[in-house]
């Protein structure tokens, strides 16, 4: 008779594959990209170069391939910051918080309808 404990299972969550239902999708704001797509791997723990590596099957071909290039070897903070510097022209969060968009705000005349 054996003492052994009883198998274990080993149970993997799988990273929802590019495309399904609510996983990040790379359009126009890559900040918000960035963002929602290192919280989906918060989720489903994946390791910093898990998530390194399965980054660029979130964006389009042949994007995708060119986020390759860029984040070769680097850290997450060093592909964060490349990618938001590569897109930072079409990226809403970083125009909104422009010195060139804060100015013109600055200078947009308002009404009494403004006020809160």
């Amino acid at each position: 008779m054996s003492h052994l404990p009883p198998p274990m299972a080993n149970f993997s969550i799988v990273l929802p594959y590019p495309g399904s239902p609510g996983t990040p999708y790379f359009g126009q704001n890559i900040t918000d990209f960035l963002d929602r797509y290192s919280q989906l791997c918060v989720d489903y723990r994946l390791s910093e170069s898990e998530k390194i590596h399965r980054l660029p099957w979130y964006r389009e071909f042949p994007t995708g391939n060119y986020t390759k290039g860029l984040i070769k070897g680097a850290n997450w903070v060093v592909v964060r910051s490349i990618l938001r510097r590569e897109y930072k022209d079409n990226d809403l969060d970083q125009l909104m918080n422009s010195r060139e968009f804060l100015e013109a705000l600055k200078k947009k005349s308002r009404t009494e309808e403004d006020n809160i």
